[in-house]
Formats: structure tokens, C-alpha cells, sequence
């Protein structure tokens, strides 16, 4: 899995931060670690249970402070490894 498509923040939704990637490998995530404006993750962002036909009526995003500069990620797989954290900063204008 790509950690660099992990989160991703658009300009023109500054109010939102996208973890599309990360809900579409639902199935083989245990846990989905997120901090905003930390380098360390401090809270379980909870993903829909993996369902392989589901259509993708569930939640890809989260409404977040417009002055939020940076996230952190770090996934715990199924297996129980865990991955590094990933930061993602946003893109100044």
C-alpha cells in the first residue's frame, strides 16, 4: 500500500482531510491511527467493517479545522505489524 496516498488535503475543501486509500484496504487494516498538528498519532479513526462487495456508502473523510497544517498516520494491519508514521503537511497557497 502507497503510504504516500494514505491523506490527503485539497485547497478546495480546507475544511476536510480525504482517507479514500485507507478505506479502500479496510480489509486488511486492524487499525487506522490519526493526529492533527502532531507528528504522533493520537486517536483510532474507526474504518467500516471490510465488506468486499460493499459499493462505498461509508465515510472517506473527516471535517477538520481549516487552520490543521499537518496529520499523522500510522496503520495497524491485520497481522499485527505496524507501519511507520507517515506525515502529511499541507500545501501553502
Amino acid at each position: 500500500m502507497s503510504g504516500a496516498s494514505w491523506l490527503a488535503f485539497r485547497h478546495d475543501a480546507p475544511d476536510i482531510l480525504y482517507y479514500t486509500h485507507i478505506s479502500g484496504y479496510r480489509c486488511a487494516i486492524r487499525e487506522f491511527r490519526l493526529g492533527l498538528d502532531t507528528a504522533v498519532p493520537d486517536r483510532v479513526i474507526k474504518l467500516p467493517p471490510c465488506n468486499m462487495g460493499a459499493s462505498g456508502d461509508f465515510d472517506t473523510h473527516l471535517y477538520i479545522d481549516e487552520e490543521v497544517m499537518l496529520a499523522s498516520a500510522q496503520l495497524v494491519y491485520q497481522d499485527g505489524t505496524v507501519s511507520k508514521v507517515k506525515l502529511f503537511r499541507r500545501a501553502t497557497p
